[in-house]
């Protein structure tokens, strides 16, 4: 009776456009989860995880390379190795307090699901601080890995089984890269040692970590187990098995509940979808709070608390942003970034990304609710977690490639085209800051640039380089992912460098067709196929080596 009274009121509320009875409304739900009680998240970044061994719930190191998880991550690679940490999260459970206080508190999980039914009758109702409270407890919800699986799957450029893993599952691969990065390094060491005079005793000593007496890599895997910082022995005095169950009531509860309709909701909401938007970029991947505020702080981003559109950034300030006034850390690597992988972060912004992708020609009034969050995002792209980063990137592209087909299917000259083409200008300048990033911070996701650049040309090569500003940041991405590192053996996601250069013959052929005035690009393809280019060192030392034999 009490729930359908609340339904009754929140209902007559919706109807009436009285959003604060309904955020007081949520307000109450979302009380009575306890998913936002912050004494419960004292070891939401540090969970543990136990896998059923032997007919009975054991615990595991995810950050081992001998736990199951951590020898997927290590030993195989591309979709198969995606396809198979999936399995491993199916199978393992990751304990968090608040998860297990959810699992056992029956008003909690009633509560839980009543809010997402409202959520979904009445989503136009909700205003800015109902719409916070309700994203918070999602946010929990994700980190505490009670949402279902397939509420996690995201679309990618490069890999078909790509999802938002939860915490231990990145700690594994992180744990698994820096190995992997290791033993490379190793391997070239005792290469070089055994050019100098090691000989090939030497080097094979070397990578097999014998005359290793400085402490390095190697000798530290055989005790990760006890020196990696994670206690042996479980947090909680009941027995694995009743933790496990009451994982499992977590996820029935969140399995039960509406939370799904969140990917619908640009079907579902009329004109207060960019409100919903301006939330939800709240709660994108944004450095430390340690970070200062940048001279785009103040030039670009508003400073009222509605999030209003910001104002555009220009394409010069995208591309002449200066290292000094760029916040970068020159020593960070790709894979020790300040900031931690969070994965509700990732999480909302697949879910923005996604909400504009379904409704491509909402993108013009939905975009600038979340132009400021992405800008200040990619701006501190070197203290971004590097997975966060590479799922920007990859879902920025992804979004311009789907808008510009919507462009493609509309009247050339009608002004929706402009709007939409204007929006994929806005979202290049965007990733027009890239141009300035660490070596290793562009290395990580040059793949994903360079797919994605490739398929916005194969759309529609001449309406994206039209615009001379689109073309400027594509032609310095372009001859920045000439100079990339080979990546390939460490991420398994392709080579970036043939996929640029296969870009730019498109181009190429583009301009011999006379699609647009070849007398603009010329110039500045020759300068941009230069950089292909092996340099003259090259060309002497083959010649010297030649002449030599």
């Amino acid at each position: 009776m009490a729930l359908s009274g609340l339904y009754a009121l929140v209902s007559i509320a919706a109807h009436y456009g009285l959003s604060e009875c309904v955020n007081e409304s949520v307000h109450l739900l979302t009380q009575l989860t306890k998913l936002n009680d912050s004494s419960l998240h004292f070891d939401i970044s540090m969970p543990q995880v136990v896998t059923k061994s032997y007919n009975r719930y054991v615990l595991i190191d995810p950050e081992s390379p001998t736990s199951s998880v951590g020898v997927v991550a290590e030993r195989f690679s591309g979709s198969e190795r995606w396809i198979k940490l999936q399995e491993q999260e199916e199978s393992s459970f990751q304990l968090t307090q608040v998860a297990l206080e959810f699992g056992k508190d029956y008003r909690g999980q009633i509560a839980f699901v009543t809010l997402f039914e409202l959520v979904s009758e009445f989503p136009d109702g909700i205003g800015k601080h109902g719409w916070a409270e309700v994203l918070e407890v999602v946010k929990i919800a994700v980190d505490a890995d009670i949402i279902p699986q397939k509420m996690r799957v995201v679309k990618d450029l490069l890999t078909d089984n790509m999802w938002v893993p939860r915490l231990s599952t990145r700690l594994a691969l992180d744990a698994a890269q820096e190995r992997i990065k290791a033993r490379h390094v190793d391997g070239m060491d005792a290469q070089r040692t055994g050019n100098q005079g090691g000989g090939l005793l030497s080097a094979i000593s070397s990578l097999w970590g014998g005359g290793n007496s400085s402490g390095g890599s190697s000798s530290s895997y055989s005790d990760y187990g006890q020196a990696g910082g994670r206690k042996n022995d479980l947090r909680w005095r009941a027995s694995p098995e009743l933790l496990v169950a009451l994982i499992n009531r977590s996820r029935a509860a969140a399995q039960a509940s509406d939370i799904s309709i969140l990917f619908d909701l640009d079907k579902r909401m009329g004109i207060s979808l960019p409100t919903f938007l301006g939330i939800l970029s709240q709660f994108f991947p944004q450095p430390p709070p340690s970070q200062p505020s940048s001279p785009a702080d103040k030039s670009v981003y508003s400073t009222d608390d509605d999030r209003v559109p910001a104002q555009k950034l220009t394409a010069q300030a995208a591309l002449t942003a200066s290292p000094q006034n760029r916040v970068k850390s020159s020593g960070t690597s790709a894979n020790k970034s300040s900031a931690d992988y969070v994965p509700s972060t990732v999480f909302f912004f697949e879910l923005a990304m996604s909400l504009i992708s379904h409704s491509p020609e909402r993108a013009p009034v939905a975009w600038p609710a979340i132009e400021r969050s992405v800008q200040r995002m990619l701006e501190y792209a070197d203290v971004l977690h590097p997975f966060s980063l590479e799922r920007a990137v990859s879902g920025l592209l992804g979004l311009a490639v789907k808008i510009l087909e919507h462009h493609c299917s509309c009247e050339p000259e009608s002004d929706n085209a402009a709007l939409l083409l204007d929006v994929i200008e806005r979202i290049i300048r965007c990733l027009g800051l890239l141009r300035d990033v660490n070596d290793a911070t562009f290395n990580y996701v040059a793949p994903e640039l360079a797919e994605g650049i490739g398929l916005l040309v194969d759309t529609d090569a001449k309406a994206l380089i039209s615009s001379i500003a689109n073309w400027d940041i594509i032609r310095f991405l372009l001859k920045r992912l000439a100079h990339t590192q080979d990546t390939s053996a460490l991420h398994e996601k392709g080579d970036p460098l043939r996929r640029a250069l296969g870009t730019l013959v498109e181009i190429v052929i583009l301009l011999r067709c006379g699609g647009v005035n070849p007398l603009l690009y010329v110039s500045d393809m020759l300068d941009t196929l230069a950089a292909f280019m092996p340099n003259d060192r090259a060309f002497s030392t083959y010649s010297s080596k030649g002449a030599g034999k």
